[in-house]
């Protein structure tokens, strides 16, 4: 499998995966593509996801690293943290076939990058080689939809929803001295109040983190 092939591999995988439709994954190599505030920047990006909300969007990058034998290392970790800074891209995720190092899984856990380790189980040799990348995609997917089990999934760092390498949309709304004087209201009603109360009989782990989360903060 080479390095394009791989790359089309991934995005089959994870759209599988995570319930992503293929316009949704784009691929950075597509003529036309571009990444989301990164016009003129000329970077190695891979794969690229927007999830958007009614008031946000969120961009989440992705590197694919297919290797014969020699796991990642920090170096190309390092990288991609400086690429998702400089894209102001939110996320970032690495993919390899072989694994990675410690210094790789050291470096991704400080950053709050995703590792991931994809790794076909069977040769994809029917697949027919084409520079049209989005043909390539549709082969290997066609491919996958036949064969489900023909690929291994291991998640070695998670992707943390913690706002670190993005904006803390959080903090940034309790800022706003209208919001927050909003939120002050709402937590007066007795009816949020009784409802906070049950959640907080449910789940005091929930409660003790966002506990933890305010204490840090100075509103």
């Amino acid at each position: 499998m080479t390095g394009p092939e791989y790359e089309q591999f991934v995005r089959a995988v994870i759209c599988r995966t995570l319930n992503i439709a293929p316009n949704k994954l784009q691929s950075a190599h597509s003529p036309g593509v571009t990444l989301p505030n990164a016009s003129g920047l000329d970077h190695q990006i891979d794969l690229f996801y927007v999830d958007e909300t009614e008031i946000a969007e969120y961009i989440t990058i992705i590197e694919c690293k297919y290797r014969s034998s020699r796991p990642v290392d920090q170096t190309l970790l390092q990288n991609l943290a400086f690429v998702r800074d400089s894209t102001r891209a939110h996320k970032a995720i690495m993919v390899s076939n072989q694994g990675f190092t410690e210094g790789a899984r050291a470096v991704a856990e400080s950053q709050k990058i995703a590792l991931l380790t994809i790794e076909p189980t069977r040769a994809y040799e029917s697949i027919q080689l084409t520079s049209d990348i989005d043909a390539l995609f549709c082969a290997i997917q066609s491919e996958i939809n036949r064969a489900p089990n023909s690929y291994e999934v291991v998640v070695v760092c998670k992707l943390l929803n913690d706002g670190t390498g993005g904006r803390n949309l959080i903090s940034e709304l309790l800022a706003n001295p209208n919001i927050r004087a909003k939120a002050a209201e709402l937590l007066r009603d007795t009816r949020v109040q009784d409802a906070v109360q049950r959640v907080a009989a449910e789940n005091p782990d929930i409660v003790r983190k966002a506990m933890d989360f305010l204490g840090k903060r100075n509103f």
